[in-house]
């Protein structure tokens, strides 16, 4: 028998390799015909039914497959129908509540002074124009400016008040209106700051109470010293003109009847009554112009209350946001405040090519505050090749003049500070601000969310994450593609949609997604 075996020991060994073979080709036909496929529709079934309704499942796999993904289709179809019908009604009813909005945007976009609203945290909750004038001198989007004009403050949704206002101050005034309060008195203080522009501001707060003994933020107006002293001023001119206007009208009627005297005793004008009419002209002239020009106030125009969206300068669901504690990694997602960003660089080797913009968007409170946005061109001091021009766009004479990476980190710095950063593929932005770390000082501490790795973690039966590939699943319209503010933009919406769909996953923290995130194949590229 064992001579047998050894005789035939080739064959054996063909047949067993043979089996086994079967088996594993039947086996990877199972996973690629049947397991993956059900991961997959299971995967795309909740995008469906939680981020995007308009999603339809298109897979590549048996015939069953195949033939449950059309009734998921089909299913998909008919709710995508209810929940329209919903939607149109749902819109009507908003419709009051917008035009109220809109109201209440006007009267804050038109108000005489600088408005700010903090909550108890210090979080600002609303601020005006007329205070982001006062307080800020930056054009977000204007690619022009010189670096002097970025070194002033943030103005933002969500940011605190102590990045314009000295926090000593703040706690100063919290104090006076506290002992006042306490005392009986009014509860307001006074105190002065200066300005963006080296301007001297006024500044007046004041509590908001939701009961008798319950502060839950504080209003500060502020308007421009020497605006208030140059309007009293022209008020008082005008008050002085018409005094003394009035005492030369009686002047000269007393004139003008003398001269009317002269006229009638003699046939012919005399030298001195032609002076002394061209004089009374003179001085009537003149007064006239000058009460016309201290008379001049700003003109009051009616508000108007545009069809078309206004910029975000308030979000009163900012009272409600949890007080920041010293643990965030313990903090709920959807309470942090994030700082979605991109960069676009001379090439793909951190250490010897160069960024050349930075793009970025803010997440408070769970949505995109549209007017807070940072994009900045920076001047690379190199040559950018033709193939990356190719891909974003930028060329060399854009860049010229430009802030260079060394007074550029620093202002983004400063307009990320106490936020999570957020990016695709971020490992590679973030590599690119440590290599110029010896040159810059800047070090960004904070904690980081990768998209892409989120992407993986929820769709694994999913080959690509890209921001393409994620937002075609997620029904995301991108726009400014390759562009630093376009990927923060896409990547920011990208990241929202992330959000109730990692809360199924059980991934509510900060903590968990991070942990999570280690999890993924990307996690081990090195840059």
């Amino acid at each position: 028998m064992l001579e047998m075996v050894h005789r035939h020991m080739v064959y054996i060994v063909a047949i067993i390799a043979m089996f086994f073979g079967g088996w594993i080709v039947w086996l990877d036909a199972v996973l690629y015909t049947y397991v993956l496929p059900t991961v997959q529709i299971a995967d795309e079934t909740l995008l469906i039914l939680t981020v995007n309704p308009g999603h339809r499942i298109k897979i590549d796999a048996s015939r069953d497959m195949k033939r449950l993904a059309d009734l998921i289709n089909e299913g998909a179809d008919r709710y995508e129908a209810m929940a329209r019908s919903v939607e149109e009604r749902v819109k009507e009813a908003r419709e009051a509540l917008e035009f109220e909005r809109n109201i209440l945007a006007s009267v804050i976009e038109h108000l005489p002074e600088g408005l700010v609203i903090c909550n108890t945290a210090g979080d600002i909750v609303l601020y005006n124009q007329k205070a982001q004038r006062l307080l800020t001198v930056r054009e977000p989007l204007d690619h022009t400016r010189s670096i002097e004009s970025l070194s002033g403050p943030f103005l933002g949704l969500g940011r605190h008040i102590g990045s314009v206002i000295a926090p000593e101050k703040i706690d100063a005034a919290i104090s006076e209106i506290t002992r006042k309060w306490n005392d009986g008195k009014e509860p307001v203080a006074f105190f002065s700051i200066q300005g963006a522009a080296d301007n001297v501001l006024s500044v007046e707060m004041m509590p908001i109470l939701a009961r008798r003994d319950h502060i839950v933020g504080y209003i500060l107006t502020c308007h421009d010293v020497m605006e208030s002293v140059s309007l009293e001023a022209r008020k008082t001119a005008i008050q002085l003109f018409s005094v003394f206007r009035n005492d030369l009208d009686r002047l000269k009627t007393s004139v003008e009847a003398l001269l009317n005297v002269c006229r009638t005793a003699a046939n012919h004008k005399s030298d001195l009554v032609h002076a002394i009419e061209a004089n009374v002209s003179r001085i009537d002239g003149l007064i006239e112009s000058t009460f016309r020009e201290y008379a001049e106030f700003p003109d009051v125009c009616p508000i108007t209350l545009s069809t078309e969206s206004r910029p975000e300068f308030y979000d009163f669901d900012l009272f409600n946001r949890p007080e920041p504690g010293i643990d965030i990694g313990n903090q709920l997602l959807v309470n942090l405040v994030y700082t979605v960003f991109d960069t676009e660089t001379t090439g793909l080797n951190p250490t010897s090519d160069e960024i050349i913009s930075i793009g970025a968007v803010r997440i408070v409170n769970g949505k995109i505050v549209q007017d807070d946005l940072f994009s900045m061109l920076i001047d690379p001091k190199r040559e950018v090749s033709e193939a990356s021009i190719r891909v974003h766009g930028i060329r060399p004479e854009m860049l010229k003049g430009q802030p260079t990476i060394d007074a550029a980190l620093p202002h983004f710095q400063r307009y990320a500070e106490n936020t999570v950063l957020v990016g695709h593929n971020v490992a590679f932005d973030m590599r690119m601000f440590q290599v110029k770390e010896p040159l810059t000082g800047i070090r960004f501490t904070q904690p980081v969310l990768d998209t892409m790795f989120l992407s993986a973690i929820l769709h694994p039966a999913h080959r690509y994450h890209s921001i393409e590939a994620i937002s075609n699943r997620l029904g995301i319209c991108v726009r400014g593609r390759h562009t630093a503010l376009g990927d923060a933009m896409a990547t920011a919406e990208i990241f929202l949609k992330f959000l109730p769909l990692l809360a199924r996953m059980n991934i509510f923290t900060l903590n968990d997604a991070i942990e999570a995130s280690k999890k993924s194949d990307y996690a081990k590229v090195r840059y």
